[in-house]
């Protein structure tokens, strides 16, 4: 037998139903023994930015004595040192998915092109990892620095969504649809990373633009994590439904740059909303709409990063 080595690329469907790549997973390969119907592991690999991933040469030679060839099959497993989506129950196993088995794989180089579409049950995981994943670029892009690996159980049975100081986020199947959802919860857990505020306090029920009743130390928790998605998804709206990138289609969305002084709302900083707005107008080089305070500054993701850390 000669070598052989293993490639190829991991896509999904995202909430839009446009194929994207896997980015930064973990692929598991292993070899398949039909007559014992068991697996034998060969190895690991990560998919890079494109979602490709390579793994070998290794000596292509069934371990078992009836075979000649691998007969292998690649497993998508959410996991890495950026992210990790896990089940909600013990033992918190990691979601993954299997491909198909290629039979018999012949010397040299074999391509396993791997599709997850959206008729996968499981698919809402791989949509709440590629949010980890995309916030985790952009603080690293924008802020130049590693905000820390995060992990979230799916699916809690919580109303939406939670983070605990010591924990995993917690996100539901009614949370699971809106990347701003899933990012605002991630914002929490880089600032209990970070042990700084605007970290993690314990809140009562409050609205976007209602007077914080926990004061300005909540509204700036919350607000801080309202504006996060908006900067990661680059728009101003935070969604709550499955239209997070068609910003202010859903009907429960809140337009964080349509805020002036006649809009009828509270003002202030213990207004979580107001707070968020303010910083989108930080990060956002176009004029507030409508323009009736003046927004002319232009800072930066970093600059705000390192205030706050």
């Amino acid at each position: 037998p000669q070598n052989v080595t293993f490639s190829g690329h991991w896509q999904y469907r995202d909430r839009r139903g446009s194929l994207q790549p896997v980015r930064y997973a973990t692929v598991i390969l292993y070899d398949w023994d039909a007559s014992s119907q068991s697996a034998t592991y060969l190895g690991s690999t990560t998919t890079g930015a494109d979602g490709a991933w390579q793994f070998g040469p290794i000596l292509n030679k069934d371990p078992n004595p009836r075979g000649r060839a691998l007969d292998v099959f690649a497993v998508l497993d959410l996991n890495s040192s950026k992210a990790r989506v896990e089940s909600p129950t013990f033992p918190w196993y990691s979601y993954q998915f299997s491909g198909y088995l290629y039979d018999e794989a012949a010397d040299g180089n074999v391509v396993i092109d791997q599709t997850t579409e959206s008729t996968d049950p499981n698919i809402r995981a791989i949509w709440i990892f590629d949010d980890l994943i995309r916030a985790w670029l952009y603080v690293n892009n924008q802020a130049g620095t590693d905000p820390g690996g995060a992990t979230v159980r799916y699916p809690s049975n919580r109303d939406w969504c939670c983070v605990t100081q010591f924990g995993p986020i917690e996100i539901s199947i009614v949370g699971a649809p809106s990347s701003d959802v899933v990012i605002h919860e991630l914002g929490h857990k880089y600032m209990l990373t970070a042990g700084r505020w605007p970290g993690l306090t314990i809140c009562p029920d409050h609205g976007i633009f209602q007077v914080n009743p926990g004061g300005q130390v909540c509204a700036w928790t919350e607000g801080w994590a309202d504006f996060f998605p908006l900067a990661v998804n680059g728009d101003p709206c935070y969604d709550r439904d499955l239209m997070a990138f068609a910003p202010c289609v859903d009907p429960l969305a809140d337009n964080l740059e349509a805020q002036g002084w006649t809009d009828g709302r509270p003002f202030g900083d213990q207004v979580e909303g107001r707070l968020a707005g303010a910083l989108w107008d930080i990060l956002d080089p176009v004029p507030n709409w409508p323009d009736v305070d003046g927004d002319l500054y232009v800072g930066s993701l970093a600059q705000i990063w390192n205030t706050f850390t």
